[in-house]
């Protein structure tokens, strides 16, 4: 995304800049705070409100580039996970630190922010009221598909709702249980759709989410029951 410094002084010579630019994996357009503090020059302390769109650049004056130290941090966006890259500095999980490479001119510190992934709870639940004594398998596979990335999942290539673009993977249940999966959401919601195969003729599936849940960055998570229900009627 384009980079704009509204309102921000140039640095002059013997000053030191620090530009700092944000960037969201889903394109999230809300604005984050952030703050660069100092333990050198003037000021010791500045904050900014940046989005994808218009960065920001920070200007310190009259430090000591001997014992200087400048760290940048930003307040969070609920349910992302943050990265930092400071110059050619290895990427942090914490900060933009600026100790060994605090020198006059331009500074960059890149801040990356990626949705944190997710549960997806998927329940099984058996009625073998009308078995009438006839044995049931109940073994089954669930298709999980969704546009957002899924723990243990994989590009679809053949699935229900498979298509170029959408993520799958599947949970294989032996009789009554609950599994879990991570999804990688996005800003305004992700669909992760929820599909059990595999099933015996004689087993009546439904659901409480009527195959699908919705999730986004920060939501706690989702779950959906599934409820099989075996009917023999008719069969001596």
């Amino acid at each position: 995304a384009a980079m704009m410094l509204p309102g921000m002084a140039l640095a002059q010579v013997g000053d030191a800049r620090f530009v700092v630019s944000k960037n969201f994996t889903d394109d999230n357009p809300t604005s984050i705070e952030v703050t660069i503090t100092c333990n050198t020059g003037i000021p010791l302390t500045q904050s900014a409100s940046i989005t994808e769109d218009s960065g920001v650049g920070f200007v310190v004056t009259s430090f000591d580039p001997i014992l200087g130290t400048c760290e940048i941090t930003e307040d969070g966006e609920a349910g992302y996970t943050g990265t930092y890259l400071a110059n050619d500095s290895l990427p942090s999980d914490t900060s933009c630190l600026f100790e060994d490479n605090f020198a006059e001119g331009d500074q960059f510190c890149i801040i990356n922010n990626a949705p944190t992934p997710v549960p997806v709870a998927v329940s099984k639940v058996w009625n073998m009221e009308g078995a009438g004594g006839n044995e049931v398998e109940t073994d089954s596979t669930f298709y999980i598909t969704s546009m957002g990335s899924i723990s243990g999942g994989y590009p679809c290539i053949d699935g229900p709702i498979g298509d170029n673009g959408y993520n799958c993977a599947m949970l294989h249940f032996y009789g009554e249980d609950t599994q879990s999966v991570s999804v990688t959401p996005a800003v305004g919601g992700t669909d992760v759709y929820i599909e059990e195969m595999n099933l015996d003729s004689a087993v009546e599936v439904s659901n409480d989410c009527d195959g699908m849940v919705t999730v986004a960055p920060a939501d706690a998570g989702a779950s959906c029951t599934y409820t099989n229900t075996v009917f023999f009627e008719g069969i001596p």
